[in-house]
């Protein structure tokens, strides 16, 4: 098992595991400040869609990132195949899934993690909602603009969930997220952002804020 120190330090660390189609690219950060109480925390970011820009340094997962780092706790993004330094080619969300759940194993071996927060936005929040079942590790799940028109979401989760949509959306169907919100059977929280874009352009301070209150509420 690597040291956490040698995996999450103050600066951002670009390191490549093995995956299902070769090298996988990723970034981890520690949080500032971290407490003892928050050692065993880690935030586990996917970002959009890879055949539409989407990569481990958009936007809104850099602010993902950098919320979890504000509040203390340590992150990893990273880049699925075919992406950035990442090896293999887009996978068809499938292969893509297989990616995610290759950086959890990884993180379950090779760190001390064992209390999970899993963030997605827009594609990457697919990913998130689909594979969770499968992390038992995880204590609280963030999804950022769901497609709900494009993937099945389940209606029930193995843990807490928060949503965050904007009303402006051009991307996602706003509407039918908060449709889908609705039927979920496991506790959640729904914030729904006025005047927001799928990208939060003029949002992000916004977003980070909020992320980081809900990071602050699951660590509590």
């Amino acid at each position: 098992m690597t040291s956490d120190n040698s995996v999450f330090s103050s600066k951002d660390q670009l390191r490549s595991i093995a995956g299902p189609c070769g090298q996988l690219e990723m970034l981890t950060r520690a949080g500032d400040d971290a407490s003892g109480s928050l050692k065993d925390w880690l935030v586990v970011i996917c970002h959009p869609h890879p055949q539409h820009g989407g990569t481990m340094h958009n936007k809104v997962v850099t602010t993902v990132a950098r919320a979890a780092r504000e509040q203390g706790l340590d992150s990893l993004r990273f880049n699925y195949r075919g992406v950035g330094a990442s090896e293999g080619v887009y996978g068809e969300f499938e292969g893509e899934r297989e990616d995610f759940r290759s950086v959890i194993d990884w993180v379950l071996k090779e760190t001390d993690k064992s209390r999970l927060i899993l963030a997605g936005f827009s594609f990457g929040s697919a990913i998130v909602a689909l594979e969770s079942k499968g992390v038992s590790q995880t204590e609280h799940i963030v999804l950022i603009a769901p497609p709900v028109e494009r993937y099945t979401y389940p209606q029930q989760f193995i843990t807490p969930v928060s949503v965050i949509q904007g009303t402006e959306d051009e991307i996602v169907e706003a509407d039918g997220v908060t449709d889908w919100v609705r039927k979920i059977q496991t506790p959640f929280d729904y914030y729904y952002s006025s005047d927001t874009s799928h990208f939060f352009h003029g949002k992000l301070v916004e977003l980070r804020f909020k992320l980081r209150a809900i990071f602050s509420q699951v660590t509590s």
